[in-house]
């Protein structure tokens, strides 16, 4: 029996979905970690850098329970 610790999964891709053109193209980078604070820095990070259709997800025991609507966390620009 496998034990799973409880996270956060954060999914990425590096074009906008008209844009992609190979498997690769359409396949998420997923990202996991227990520390909320950090996935947030992170996800700031990935929407500097330019990627699309960020996502982030609490993963309980391994199962995707929830979505989270990281934009609220977000530190806004003045």
């Amino acid at each position: 029996m496998e034990k799973f610790e409880d996270t956060f999964q954060i999914g990425h891709y590096r074009l906008p979905f008209a844009d992609r053109i190979s498997p690769e193209d359409h396949t998420p980078v997923l990202d996991f970690w227990p520390d909320f604070n950090w996935c947030i820095e992170h996800i700031e990070d990935l929407i500097e850098q330019g990627y699309c259709d960020i996502s982030l997800d609490k993963v309980v025991e391994g199962v995707i329970v929830d979505s989270v609507a990281f934009e609220d966390y977000l530190e806004q620009e003045a």
